[in-house]
């Protein structure tokens, strides 16, 4: 059955935004009477059926509850530099949020190689991906921020910095462990930073350790952003479903 999401459920009625709605009157071109699936975003899933269709903004009556997801006690933030083609980051968000996801953000660092990013497509494709699995909960994307900035603001959970620099370019004070050795805390949230094609520098893997994240590997071959990326969302969707 078709999944939509909402933010507008009001009692008995629950109120489609205009892309939602346009998707469900052109794209699939539902009828009225025809039954669906909505979420809050917020962990519900609702059966209904079509009251009103068209492509401003389409109703559907809630008639129950179908499932009430609990907020998973772990949950997984990536800030990531985001490629070159734009395509790669998107694929990788698609994926991410399917593995669960919470947050994402862009990171713009020295060698960053695209600096402007489309945040409302990254919802769009986030909110897809959500439906697409049942996640029911709502992944947020943030703004594009300043690598400096990000390492400074965020500060709780479990903390890491994949890199693949060369120990001696970095200094013995700054030790390297492979992620998978490490299990965090129960309940306690993650948060991994992936750096651009080139990776991070030296100096920026000595800020983040230096603002309380650990220095970690994804193995030994060299990734691509976006593989690194999802290689750390498998790692946390396995602690988390295990």
């Amino acid at each position: 059955m078709q999944v939509f999401y909402s933010n507008e459920i009001d009692g008995k009625h629950c109120f489609l935004s205009e892309e939602e709605s346009k998707h469900a009157s052109k794209v699939l071109r539902l009828r009225k009477g025809d039954e669906v699936c909505v979420t809050d975003g917020n962990g519900v899933l609702y059966k209904g059926s079509m009251a009103e269709i068209n492509s401003g903004k389409c109703i559907i009556w809630i008639e129950e509850e179908l499932k009430r997801q609990r907020r998973k006690a772990q949950e997984l933030h990536l800030a990531v530099a985001p490629t070159k083609n734009a395509d790669r980051i998107e694929w990788m968000l698609e994926k991410a949020v399917e593995l669960g996801l919470s947050a994402f953000t862009p990171i713009v660092c020295s060698r960053s190689e695209r600096r402007n990013i489309n945040i409302e497509r990254l919802e769009r494709i986030a909110l897809s991906a959500m439906k697409q699995s049942l996640n029911l909960f709502k992944p947020v994307i943030n703004e594009a921020v300043a690598f400096d900035k990000f390492i400074t603001a965020n500060k709780s959970g479990s903390l890491y910095i994949a890199h693949c620099i060369e120990a001696d370019a970095i200094g013995e004070n700054y030790k390297t462990e492979s992620l998978f050795t490490i299990k965090p805390a129960l309940g306690e949230n993650m948060t991994v930073l992936i750096g651009p094609e080139g990776d991070f520098t030296p100096d920026e893997v000595r800020k983040a350790v230096n603002a309380g994240y650990k220095p970690v590997s994804l193995g030994e071959s060299r990734l691509r952003t976006e593989t690194a990326a999802l290689v750390a969302a498998n790692y946390f969707y396995i602690q988390v479903n295990s």
